[in-house]
């Protein structure tokens, strides 16, 4: 089964039971991140953590990229040089010789001559579609190529090279079933905080819910 953390539907109802007995909780408080370890509820995100953890969970990834390309081969698990590699042998026709010139300086610049180890081979998710909401999958959804193509073009919307790389491919929402014992998050249980939070805002819209990033080492294929 596969979890989706941004909703409530796939909650046990003998979990939707539980949580309603706290509805005073989540209708008085509007911080998720504070709620759940508040004494009644941490035993209870414990047990939609575990719940979650005997599944797969949902991962959205924002980026924008070529559709066939992701349906042929999924989510490729690469090194930041190789990513670049490959843009340039795919679409060097489409800049100008200054422009290529001023795309190489912009990335040695930037990701050094041995890169940024921290994103290579690594995918990244978010959990819900707050990014959609609050800016934050704007820049993935807009430029080709995601952070290891135009994170040295973010903030430069006059530039030729960012009009370019927000003509490349289509804004894409990909949600992929992932196995949450293989996912790098940042807190202690994310999956029942996450799934908490979902509830919360459910019951109470105006609460800020959690939501983590996460990323996976491994290549995602098409099923």
């Amino acid at each position: 089964m596969n979890v989706d953390l941004n909703s409530i539907q796939d909650i046990p109802d003998s979990l939707l039971d539980k949580l309603a007995s706290h509805n005073d909780l989540f209708l008085q408080n509007n911080f998720s991140d504070s709620l759940s370890e508040h004494w009644k509820l941490a035993p209870l995100v414990s047990e939609l953590n575990e719940y979650c953890l005997t599944n797969n969970v949902i991962g959205i990834h924002f980026t924008r990229s070529v559709k066939s390309s992701i349906l042929s081969n999924g989510l490729l698990s690469q090194s930041g040089s190789e990513f670049r590699d490959n843009f340039l042998e795919s679409y060097s026709h489409l800049f100008t010789t200054e422009e290529l010139l001023e795309i190489k300086r912009r990335w040695l610049s930037y990701f050094g001559t041995t890169g940024c180890e921290e994103r290579d081979f690594r995918i990244f998710f978010n959990f819900t579609d707050d990014a959609l909401r609050n800016g934050g999958a704007d820049e993935l959804l807009g430029m080709f190529g995601g952070e290891q193509i135009t994170m040295c073009f973010d903030n430069d919307g006059d530039c030729s090279i960012s009009e370019k790389l927000s003509l490349i491919g289509d804004p894409l929402i990909v949600r992929c079933s992932i196995d949450p014992h293989r996912v790098e998050t940042y807190i202690e249980q994310p999956w029942g905080k996450i799934l908490m939070s979902a509830y919360h805002k459910h019951i109470n819209p105006g609460a800020c819910r959690i939501d983590q990033d996460g990323s996976v080492t491994y290549p995602i294929s098409k099923r």
